[in-house]
């Protein structure tokens, strides 16, 4: 899991794209391409904070590097599918708009 240090846990859940474009939009963005991106998903922060509790992870946050997460968890993290979590089944609601 080393190599996704440098990444953030959005960007490893494939949501940095759905929570920018929420953050741009409720920034005061009006980019056809953010509303395009995020669609309907404007509680992928909710969604993606109660998959991490859910998952035992509590107290990790959605731009926390992986490199900070303790071995533990990063063994949590893995062990997880994370295809069915951003695949629409826990957070994501398509594959389509995932970076």
């Amino acid at each position: 899991m080393g190599q996704f240090d440098s990444w953030t846990v959005a960007e490893a859940l494939r949501v940095e794209r759905k929570i920018e474009a929420l953050h741009a939009i409720l920034g005061g963005s009006v980019d056809v391409e953010s509303f395009t991106i995020l669609g309907d998903d404007w509680d992928i922060e909710e969604r993606s904070r109660s998959a991490l509790e859910y998952w035992g992870l509590l107290n990790v946050k959605l731009d926390q590097k992986m490199s900070s997460l303790s071995g533990e968890r990063k063994r949590r993290f893995s062990g997880r599918d994370s295809s069915a979590f951003t695949g629409g089944n826990f957070v994501g609601r398509t594959d389509e708009s995932f970076g």
